[in-house]
């Protein structure tokens, strides 16, 4: 298992979560956006909250366009940055995602899950030093974020640092929810050496 899809199964897990919660109202919500920027087009909350709406129903191109035009309203929403930053890495461009992540971990440095999405595109651009030092931050930032945890494992394995990466993993699994160990103790068993 590659950290690649190690990161997509702890993503999808946290996906399906969300919209598990809110699945019956994704329609009803999207059409209430909707009426609220033909009400008022520089509402940056409802392009948001569109985007996050087409985020879930797998329209990245939608959502991507979405947060552009909500951030066009209020460049300093890093929730914004980030998800849009998600959206270009959905499209395949980590490239175009991390100057989103830069800037919305500029302009909220303490917050974990930022450092994990970020150390997420460096990974994928092949920057393992930085992003290894953004998961260092971010488990130090918030040791309950197993994605942070995670994703450190994974990376530290790659590095060839197996007894860190081992022991990484053992500390998400601690703290993840349980739909996630099948995936974690998968990770664990590869890293270990047992298939």
């Amino acid at each position: 298992m590659t950290s690649v899809a190690l990161i997509r199964g702890i993503n999808v897990g946290r996906a399906k979560r969300v919209a598990m919660a809110d699945l019956r109202r994704l329609v009803e919500a999207l059409s209430d956006f909707e009426v609220a920027l033909r009400i008022d087009p520089r509402q940056a909350l409802a392009y948001k909250g569109r985007g996050t709406v087409r985020w879930m129903q797998n329209d990245y191109k939608g959502a991507l366009a979405d947060y552009s035009e909500s951030l066009r309203h209020d460049d300093r929403d890093f929730e914004c940055l980030s998800n849009r930053g998600l959206a270009h890495a959905a499209l395949g461009r980590p490239d175009l995602a991390l100057p989103d992540f830069e800037r919305a971990v500029g302009l909220s440095p303490r917050v974990a899950a930022l450092r994990v999405n970020r150390a997420n595109i460096l990974i994928s651009l092949r920057r393992l030093d930085e992003a290894l030092a953004d998961l260092d931050l971010a488990v130090e930032l918030d040791p309950r974020l197993y994605q942070g945890w995670a994703t450190r494992g994974v990376l530290l394995g790659t590095l060839g640092r197996k007894a860190e990466g081992i022991a990484s993993i053992r500390r998400a699994l601690d703290v993840a929810p349980p739909e996630q160990r099948p995936i974690l103790e998968q990770a664990l068993r590869e890293l270990s050496g047992r298939r």
